[in-house]
């Protein structure tokens, strides 16, 4: 995916490769305002002022995904203690990330992410369900 963005909005260029049909499909997808694919919205997530955040309160934001553009709403869960995998112990922010689309009318909250709260932001643990199985990313670095 690529983006090009001009003052009337975002455009994202999409190529999915297709196994079982041996089939490329290119779309075009657009948004009045920023939007991001599921990795760069971790980027933007380290913008975000958490510290200052209230509870529950929502950060919106437009995903590219797959051929079309879903909303997405990061939602703060507050500060919590978490215990990496590799037995350190960080600091963190707790988000849901629920997606929707059709403005909303359908809703899921099937990703929770764990941001470390001191400068760096980094994303700790990722998990959730997928429509195709379950997803669970740590980070395993120092």
């Amino acid at each position: 995916m690529y983006y090009h963005y001009t003052d009337e909005g975002i455009k994202g260029f999409t190529t999915l490769y297709r196994p079982k049909r041996n089939a490329v499909e290119s779309y075009v997808l657009e948004a009045e305002r920023d939007a991001f694919d599921m990795m760069s919205v971790f980027y933007y997530m380290r913008t975000l002022d958490f510290e200052n955040a209230q509870m529950y309160q929502r950060f919106p934001v437009k995903i590219f995904s797959g051929k079309k553009v879903e909303n997405l709403s990061i939602e703060f869960l507050g500060r919590t203690i978490f215990n990496a995998p590799t037995k350190r112990v960080f600091g963190a922010f707790k988000v849901k990330l629920r997606f929707s689309i059709n403005n909303g009318e359908k809703e899921t909250e099937n990703i929770t992410a764990w941001i470390s709260d001191d400068s760096r932001k980094i994303p700790l643990q990722v998990e959730g369900r997928l429509s195709f199985g379950a997803l669970k990313a740590f980070y395993t670095g120092e």
